[in-house]
């Protein structure tokens, strides 16, 4: 393949061998990586499942009282209050090495700029922060290398609680006193990072307590509970519904909430936005029914006259198709810039697709998982049965149209590794990792239907086909995935590429055809129909690599058993460690040869990273047999948060 595995891997291969044979010299192979990416071990350790976070020069993370010391003892990191039992914020400043403890039991932390911002339990550091009587609040607390350790806010306690979108700290403050046009949302800037900043909302004659769902594309979405408001928020005439839509433009300043008048499944309810223009999103979400119908069928039933789905709505391969249910949820579109500027005349748009999991947005379609069994108990994929999950998707120029060939719905294993359910998109472009067995096809023409196999479509071509073959050689060129994620950015899709499908050894470190490999896909720039598959020729745990892509560097974990080879030194095969490549160069090696600082395997990202001067990760001191605290802490047997540079 032209740029793809067999090719590419090929001359990676040299580099790695040298890597190997040359020990401590793997930097300097090819000359053309000059970046030595010397993993530093931090001064305390960590438990296996605590959070930590990187931006720009700063990493925060979670040192543990109760590993900490040799032998169990604890070195009281927090705050002096008697217990061992917290998890207390340092503050490492990846430039000058320095690490600061800020002594205070942290819950979680993010960083925006060069502020650092905390959130803490007064009852589980046992002081009083926000200056009221007892130690019941959740507060905010912020650190710079400029400002010590201050008291901002109380906010509310949840994970739904805080984001960061347009460069600003939104959060739920926790004990508001509001007036009719306020909310509980606050935001704190970069110029006043101390000073919060009222969010305000479009009903100016209501209050409004939202929590936060997340962030896409810096467009803030938000749900409100009608039980704590005491109103009716989606017009279905109760006040019972807990989970409102509302959106936030986080590109504007002076941004007000306004309420989506829909209700969602949860606080973890799937949701997409695409920008579109200035202050502009394609914005796709899914409807409960079951907290949101009016009518006696839900909100998919092309019965319903009222939901103005014409006769070419339903799939074409189906026959009488109705779903008379009201405990789907059905994929909804808004194009925000019209529908904010009048929701009366640009209400948002049901499909009539149910939907679960997953929402994608391009700049001109918006896609969803549709199961069959919810989908009018149609047969989509027509495949003689109908417990299939489909991604099916509509366009800008008709919300209320889905293309519903069965040549165009395939089968998706939503249960591949990865956390993103086997879809994603790219360049305008859906992508699917498809389900041969399901399908019941033998799409990449190797006479089985074992596969699951990587497929994208151009939704917006004049007949849409799904794409197989990858090839630009003679030959069928399939790729397959033990492992699909993508990045928030949407400019790779990152997948653990299976041998077997192509038939091919593609780690010379064995010689079996068993392994996975690391890719990280995309178009190719000079052919906009080549979707590509670049990566070195290691093997890596196949369902969990943890595969990222960290400024110009791919970071992943590989597996020194399925590739065959003692990576790091220790005389056994029976570890995963951390590797770079450089995605402009092919440049491969190992990260941390010299101090043995082997990795994890641990589920979840190889590596932390916003793409910017540094990364880390989590070392496991059992797995590399040596004390990795720097200064050493006495004990070999926990898990270090090691970080190295990349600028």
């Amino acid at each position: 393949m032209k740029n793809q595995v067999h090719s590419v891997h090929l001359p990676l291969v040299g580099a790695l061998l040298t890597c190997s044979l040359a020990l401590g010299g793997c930097n300097k192979v090819g000359g053309n990586d000059t970046n030595n990416f010397d993993p530093i071990g931090t001064a305390h350790p960590t438990a296996s499942s605590s959070a930590y976070v990187v931006e720009g020069r700063l990493l925060v993370y979670l040192a543990s009282e109760s590993l900490s010391g040799v032998g169990g003892t604890n070195f009281n990191l927090a705050n002096g209050d008697g217990d061992t039992g917290d998890d207390c914020a340092v503050v490492v400043d990846m430039v000058t090495k320095d690490e600061t403890d800020l002594n205070v039991a942290t819950t979680d932390m993010k960083i925006v700029g060069t502020s650092v911002y905390l959130i803490v339990s007064e009852s589980a550091d046992s002081k009083d922060w926000g200056g009221a009587v007892g130690t019941t609040d959740t507060v905010l607390l912020h650190y710079s290398s400029l400002s010590p350790l201050s008291f901002v806010d109380v906010i509310a306690p949840g994970a739904n609680s805080w984001a960061v979108a347009g460069g600003r700290l939104y959060y739920v403050r926790g004990n508001p006193t509001l007036v009719n046009g306020d909310t509980s949302l606050a935001y704190l800037t970069s110029a006043a990072p101390t000073t919060p900043v009222p969010v305000l909302q479009s009903d100016t004659g209501n209050t409004l307590q939202p929590s936060i769902l997340g962030v896409d594309e810096n467009l803030v979405f938000l749900f409100a509970d009608e039980t704590v408001e005491g109103r009716d928020l989606n017009g279905d005439t109760d006040s019972l519904d807990p989970f409102v839509l509302a959106l936030l433009d986080g590109t504007d300043i002076a941004g007000v909430v306004q309420n989506v008048e829909l209700s969602i499944s949860g606080a973890n309810a799937p949701f997409s936005a695409r920008v579109t223009g200035a202050n502009d999103w394609l914005v796709g979400f899914l409807v409960d029914e079951a907290t949101q119908t009016n009518f006696a069928t839900g909100l998919n039933d092309p019965t319903v006259g009222a939901f103005g789905f014409g006769g070419a709505w339903k799939p074409s391969n189906c026959g009488a198709y109705a779903d008379a249910d009201t405990s789907d949820d059905v994929l909804h579109v808004i194009e925000y810039a019209l529908w904010s500027a009048d929701p009366l005349v640009n209400p948002p748009t049901n499909t009539g697709i149910p939907g679960t999991g997953r929402v994608l947005c391009t700049s001109d379609a918006v896609a969803t998982l549709a199961v069959e069994a919810d989908d009018g108990a149609c047969d989509l994929n027509n495949d003689a049965d109908t417990a299939d999950t489909i991604l099916r998707w509509v366009r800008a120029t008709d919300f209320r149209l889905p293309f519903g060939l069965a040549t165009q719905l395939n089968a998706v294993e939503v249960a591949v590794p990865g956390g993103i359910l086997g879809v994603s998109d790219l360049d305008d472009r859906f992508l699917c990792v498809v389900s041969e067995l399901q399908d019941n096809t033998d799409h990449d023409t190797d006479s089985l239907k074992t596969h699951n196999l990587v497929a994208w479509i151009n939704p917006n071509a004049g007949s849409p086909t799904w794409v197989f073959d990858h090839g630009t050689q003679s030959g069928f060129q399939a790729a397959g995935a033990s492992w699909v994620t993508d990045r928030a950015n949407r400019d790779r899709l990152l997948v653990a590429f299976q041998e077997s499908v192509i038939n091919l050894a593609i780690n010379t470190g064995d010689n079996d055809k068993t392994d996975s490999t690391p890719v990280f896909s995309r178009f190719d720039p000079a052919n906009s129909n080549d979707l590509d598959f670049p990566g070195p020729a290691v093997a890596v745990a196949a369902t969990n690599p943890g595969l990222v892509i960290a400024d110009e560097y791919a970071l992943y974990r590989v597996d020194e058993a399925a590739d065959n080879r003692d990576w790091n030194g220790d005389n056994v095969k029976d570890d995963f460690v951390i590797f770079r490549t450089n995605v402009s160069t092919n440049f491969s090696s190992l990260i941390g040869f010299e101090n043995k600082a082997t990795a994890n395997n641990l589920s979840g990202p190889a590596v932390v990273s916003s793409g910017g001067l540094g990364a880390a990760f989590v070392a496991d001191e059992s797995m590399a047999g040596i004390d990795l605290n720097k200064p050493v802490d006495g004990r070999a047997d926990g898990y270090v948060i090691t970080w190295f540079r990349i600028n």
